[in-house]
């Protein structure tokens, strides 16, 4: 399921220069070893979710929506199961 979200967004071709993505890798790589130190485990969607923002395949604001989203779909597959 969240491959089918996800499908559109990486077939995306990104708008930004490379170095303003390795400039947005940097940062989201930072505040992932903030969050690792702080006992966060990423997983796969993660990975997925921040590189379609990195390189700018998303906006900030897309990226906030398809986390509701894709939280709420694996909730709802949880509650099924």
């Amino acid at each position: 399921m969240v491959d089918d979200i996800l499908a559109p967004y990486e077939n995306r071709r990104s708008p930004l220069a490379l170095s303003e993505i390795a400039e947005r890798r940097a940062g989201l790589l930072f505040g992932w070893q903030l969050n690792r130190l702080q006992g966060a485990t990423p997983n796969a969607t993660d990975g997925r979710l921040v590189d379609l923002y990195a390189s700018g395949r998303i906006s900030r604001q897309e990226y906030v929506s398809l986390v509701v989203k894709i939280a709420s779909v694996e909730q709802s597959a949880k509650a099924l199961a």
